[in-house]
C-alpha cells in the first residue's frame, strides 16, 4: 500500500501543481490585461494631454496675434492712440513693446506733419496776401500809366491846337 500512498501523494502533488499552474496563468493573464489597460489608458491620457497642451499653446499665441491684428488694423485706419496691450515676458511681449513704440513714433510724425502743414498754410496765406497786394499795386500803376497816357494825349492835342492857332495867326499877319 505504500505504492498507493505514493500514487495518492503524486496525484495530490499533480493536483497542487496544476492548481499552482492555473493560478500563475490567471495571474499572468491579469498582469497582461492590466498592462494592456495601462498602455491603452496611458496612450489616451498622453493624447488628451498633448491635445490640451497644443490647445493652450495655440491660445497663448493666437490671442496675442488677434490683439496685434486689431492693433495694426486700428493704426492703419489712422487711430494712433492704440496700444498693443500684451503683458508677457516672452517674444510676444517684446513684440508688443516694439509695436507700442512704433505707434508713439507714428504719433510724433503725425504731429510734426500737422505742424509743418500749419506752417505751410500760414506761409501760403502770407504769399497770397503779398500777391494780392502786388496785384493791387500793379493795377494802381496801370491806372497811373493809363492816366499819364490820357494826359499826354490831351497835351499833344492841346499842342496841336496851339500850333494850328499859331499857324493861323502867322498867316493872318
Amino acid at each position: 500500500n505504500e505504492m498507493d500512498e505514493i500514487r495518492r501523494l503524486i496525484g495530490q502533488m499533480n493536483n497542487e501543481e496544476d492548481r499552482l499552474l492555473e493560478q500563475r496563468q490567471s495571474s499572468a493573464r491579469q498582469s497582461a490585461n492590466f498592462a494592456k489597460s495601462s498602455i491603452v489608458l496611458g496612450g489616451v491620457a498622453a493624447v488628451a494631454l498633448t491635445l490640451l497642451l497644443s490647445l493652450l499653446i495655440q491660445r497663448s499665441i493666437t490671442g496675442p496675434l488677434r490683439i496685434f491684428m486689431n492693433f495694426a488694423e486700428r493704426i492703419g485706419e489712422g487711430d494712433l492712440t492704440q496700444r498693443a496691450s500684451v503683458a508677457s515676458n516672452d517674444e510676444l511681449g517684446t513684440l508688443a513693446g516694439y509695436l507700442d513704440r512704433m505707434a508713439v513714433s507714428l504719433r510724433e510724425v503725425a504731429r510734426q506733419a500737422a505742424a509743418v502743414s500749419e506752417d505751410l498754410n500760414a506761409a501760403t496765406g502770407e504769399i497770397l496776401a503779398s500777391t494780392q497786394q502786388q496785384a493791387a499795386s500793379t493795377a494802381e500803376q496801370a491806372a497811373a500809366v493809363q492816366q499819364a497816357n490820357v494826359t499826354m494825349a490831351q497835351l499833344s492835342q492841346s499842342g496841336a491846337q496851339i500850333s494850328d492857332r499859331a499857324t493861323c495867326l502867322a498867316r493872318s499877319e
